[in-house]
């Protein structure tokens, strides 16, 4: 709350925020108030559709998630949850560890799923490019990410896993 503050009252910046909506009660409804706009991560742990919260902002309100194989009805999940918030938008995006093939291949399964499901909220972000040279993701050096759901599932960019193919920190992290 603090350092929201200082930065919009005294800097006079925007600000705005990307959270996994687990502890929205952390932020003063003031604060909310004073970002521009707001990203709640679907990340998919244990009753996640009952945990995650939506915060009431003067701004842009959106979602964004990873496909990696939920089927329609997750997408159907994600729909009625959305509905809790005022959410304008779900940005749907492969896992872009893939191989180029294989990301191409998720991309199509999005764009079927999508069509199937019917709600405009969701829109699908197509990026083609390889995945970073090495075994962690190169954001993990100078991104810091915290989450307290499950060890810390996250994909800190926007569809990159930070460091290893299960979705999780890793313990020394």
């Amino acid at each position: 709350n603090e350092l929201v503050r200082w930065l919009k009252e005294e800097q006079g910046l925007s600000v705005a925020l990307i959270t996994n909506g687990t502890n929205i009660s952390r932020v003063s409804q003031e604060v909310w108030d004073m970002f521009s706009w707001v990203r709640v991560s679907i990340n998919f742990f244990e009753n996640y559709e009952n945990r995650i919260q939506f915060p009431s902002i003067n701004g842009v309100l959106g979602t964004s998630m990873v496909y990696v194989g939920q089927p329609l009805e997750e997408f159907r999940k994600i729909s009625k949850l959305i509905n809790r918030g005022n959410v304008s938008y779900v940005r749907v995006l492969p896992n872009c560890l893939l191989e180029q093939e294989a990301l191409i291949q998720e991309h199509i399964k999005i764009e079927k799923l999508l069509d199937e499901l019917g709600d405009k909220r969701f829109f699908h972000q197509f990026k083609i490019h390889g995945k970073p040279c090495s075994k962690v993701c190169h954001q993990a050096y100078f991104r810091p990410y915290l989450s307290e759901v499950n060890g810390g599932t996250v994909f800190p960019c926007d569809s990159l896993v930070l460091n290893d193919s299960q979705e999780h920190f890793n313990e020394k992290y």
